[in-house]
């Protein structure tokens, strides 16, 4: 909202973002870096990325951010052997909801936002990166991201959780295997919930925009639209049920050939 007081004020925006990651680093366990893709986006809409990418030091630039990223991801106590495992294991059960500075996870937090940021800008600057990430997998993962986002956390706890029981959780082998098996198994759930519940909401959204709001309903028009509604959701059904069919199909399709198939 504070961002929408200030179109046409670039400093503004620019001052509200950076307030906004700082406080969210000392603060809150994992928003930083979602103000770090805002910063991102707003480097785009003024140019910035556009000019960075005719600069002759851009391929300099990049190659020093991913090696410091490297060394940033990996230089540390939380990255190694047998303490590995326990932050990952630590990620999956949580830390009894602490936040703020006094947290364990306020360094991870930190690096999270700094390497999710670097990978995404020298994604937006490098060209062959983009057709990397255009292959059918990436923007399969793509589409669905938002259902991810929502619900990655609560379905890959209880996931976890109900596979824990017949593959004990004691190994860095087993974490592998188990968190690949809910990772498999939500990026399916968020399919389906992104063909039944996301995109049908945003034309619904789009209906009320363009139709509801602009026009004067009555009372009578809303009675007179109930007897067509069951036929609608049948319809509706039945459209959507042939889409998450289609759906896995290409799905199948995508992963049977990813062996085969080279990527951009």
């Amino acid at each position: 909202m504070a961002m929408l007081n200030y179109e046409s004020d670039s400093r503004g925006r620019w001052f509200i973002l950076w307030f906004c990651l700082l406080w969210s680093l000392y603060t809150h366990q994992w928003n930083g870096h979602f103000i770090a893709g805002m910063i991102l986006a707003e480097a785009s809409n003024v140019g910035m990325l556009d000019r960075f990418q005719r600069s002759r030091l851009s391929t300099a630039i990049n190659a020093t951010l991913a090696l410091f990223m490297v060394y940033f991801m990996f230089h540390g106590k939380y990255f190694y052997g047998k303490e590995t495992f326990e932050f990952v294991r630590t990620l999956q059960v949580g830390k009894d909801g602490k936040h703020g500075v006094q947290d364990y996870f306020w360094e991870e937090n930190a690096t999270m936002c700094v390497v999710s940021f670097i990978v995404l800008f020298i994604v937006e600057t490098k060209p062959f990166l983009q057709r990397f990430f255009s292959h059918r997998l990436f923007v399969f993962l793509g589409r669905i991201s938002f259902a991810l986002y929502l619900f990655h956390h609560t379905f890959m706890a209880s996931t976890l959780h109900w596979l824990k029981t017949m593959i004990p959780f004691d190994t860095t082998i087993n974490a592998t295997i188990l968190i690949a098996l809910s990772t498999v198994l939500l990026c399916l759930v968020s399919e389906v919930l992104t063909i039944w519940i996301d995109h049908p909401s945003i034309t619904f959204g789009r209906w009320i925009e363009t139709k509801v709001l602009n026009d004067d309903w009555t009372v009578m028009d809303i009675a007179y639209s109930i007897p067509f509604w069951p036929r609608g959701i049948v319809s509706f059904a039945f459209h959507q049920t042939k889409l998450t069919i289609k759906s896995f199909i290409q799905l199948f399709s995508i992963f049977s050939n990813l062996k085969g198939t080279q990527l951009p």
